[in-house]
């Protein structure tokens, strides 16, 4: 029997899964962080030492489930894999003593180091199609040698926070995975840190960790991990990846034109490609096993049904949107100003197109809002030159309703999958099985992330949301947010 084990460390908590070879959870837990501080407008601010210690506490946790499942299951976690925010970063020292806390992905003080490292990585950015902003990594290094010069003498590397993890269970500070390392500039194309962050932008190379790919074995753990936790000693932790990719693979996506939309209080889209995509709101990962990994993060979500009719309501909306027929109105449920994808315009604001007949309407109408941008979302990566296969995969809040993902099912036209365990750390576990001895992540995927059976779509509908779908799409044209070149296969 093989078990490996996938950490996570989010903003608000930190989680552990064992998972079992042919995908059975054996345990789980989940300890919460402090609050993230925030000294000044803007900074957002986390203890490394607090990430660990969730974490032990989460590992004891697990360890003392196995034990009590007896068969001496602990001996049998073969890997670990960790699971973090991307773009968070914190300087050690040689020990991997964190010397001030870490700049959270949402920390926004770098703005303006943000604008110089992307005008010095301008043809990097061009090349993988993102932009270099306050939310990456890199902007956040350059700020604290621009700003704490004394701090950034007496850091040997800049960690993020799954490198963290990664030392404090092996004692090795100085490797990252190349998914994590993207937003701190990492060049995934000729697999190297680029010269510019060295000549142009003044930063240490030395102080760069050493980069190798996801799942790669890093090192056994060390023997106060042994000591801790009851692990066997011979048990390796391989190389991460960011959280968001890891819950793309959790959710079942193993194969070129798989994607997999994740829809919480905003929506984001995620796919495997065969080539690198370009396009307004995308960046790409790298998958292990050289699949891209390109998504893009749209500003709607469910947010929307918050705002509009109080969290304590949905659930007796829901049952009303399950049983009546579609909405008298089209909605584009964006709640704030502005949208990243799937396209990109700062004015942006949502609409209302006709009077809904009552509050149910109008639910189901943002219901079925959210699933036309959905569909827009796949359509502007089709016209990129990406393949879509006809199973979609799917995560999130949006995913535990039964009547929203028939509504998204009926608008796509498309099968909807939900992974029993879709959470990042699942994803870690999947990961760390390729160090424990699968083939490929796909490999393990395939074999340990177990896929609820899908939802299929009412051919019924179809013309129903095609011509709902071309409305929505003209209105978009119409103020503005829409190329009026694009085509799209509704219409």
């Amino acid at each position: 029997m093989m078990i490996t084990l996938g950490i996570d460390v989010g903003t608000q908590g930190a989680r552990v899964a064992a998972v079992r070879e042919d995908g059975e959870l054996l345990a789980h837990a989940s300890v919460p962080l402090p609050a993230v501080a925030e000294p000044r407008p803007g900074w957002r601010e986390q203890r490394a030492e607090d990430w660990w210690q969730a974490v032990s506490a989460c590992l004891g946790a697990v360890t003392e489930e196995l034990h009590l499942l007896g068969g001496g299951l602990v001996g049998q976690v073969k890997a670990i894999a960790v699971s973090s925010t991307s773009g968070t970063i914190v300087p050690v020292d040689r020990a991997g003593r964190a010397l001030r806390p870490a700049l959270m992905y949402n920390d926004s003080r770098s703005a303006a180091e943000a604008a110089e490292a992307s005008a010095a990585g301008r043809a990097l950015e061009q090349e993988l199609g993102y932009r270099f902003s306050s939310s990456f990594a890199l902007p956040k290094c350059v700020w604290l040698s621009r700003h704490e010069p004394s701090v950034c003498e007496r850091t040997a590397k800049f960690l993020h926070a799954a490198d963290y993890i990664v030392g404090s269970l092996t004692g090795v500070w100085d490797v990252t995975d190349y998914s994590n390392a993207l937003k701190t500039g990492y060049d995934l194309l000729r697999n190297q840190w680029p010269p510019f962050l060295f000549s142009e932008l003044g930063l240490n190379a030395d102080k760069f960790p050493r980069v190798v790919a996801p799942g790669t074995v890093i090192a056994p753990i060390s023997r106060q991990t042994v000591a801790a936790f009851g692990l066997a000693a011979d048990t390796v932790v391989a190389a991460g990846m960011t959280d968001g990719c890891l819950g793309q693979l959790a959710s079942g996506a193993r194969q070129d034109g798989d994607w997999t939309s994740t829809i919480g209080t905003t929506f984001i889209l995620k796919g495997l490609t065969d080539q690198l995509l370009r396009g307004p709101g995308l960046y790409s990962h790298l998958h292990p096993d050289g699949w891209w990994m390109p998504g893009g993060a749209s500003n709607c979500g469910g947010a929307v049904l918050n705002r509009l009719f109080g969290k304590e309501r949905l659930a007796a909306l829901d049952r009303q949107a399950e049983l009546s027929g579609p909405s008298t109105v089209i909605v584009y449920p964006l709640v704030q100003c502005g949208e990243r994808f799937p396209f990109q315009h700062d004015g942006a604001t949502g609409f209302v197109l006709g009077e809904p007949k009552d509050e149910a309407d109008l639910y189901r109408g943002c219901l079925e809002g959210m699933a036309l941008v959905e569909r827009l979302a796949l359509e502007v990566v089709q016209e990129l030159g990406a393949k879509v296969n006809r199973r979609l995969y799917t995560t999130g809040g949006a995913a535990k309703s039964a009547a929203w993902m028939q509504i998204r099912a009926d608008v796509l036209q498309m099968e909807l999958c939900r992974p029993k365990w879709g959470e990042p750390a699942v994803g870690a576990a999947v990961l760390a099985a390729k160090a424990a001895g699968f083939a490929s992540v796909s490999e393990a995927a395939g074999q340990m992330v177990r896929v609820e059976p899908p939802i299929q779509p009412d051919v019924r509908m179809a013309s129903v949301y095609r011509e709902k779908y071309a409305r929505f799409k003209e209105e978009c044209r119409l103020r503005g947010y829409l190329d009026k070149k694009m085509k799209g296969r509704g219409e």
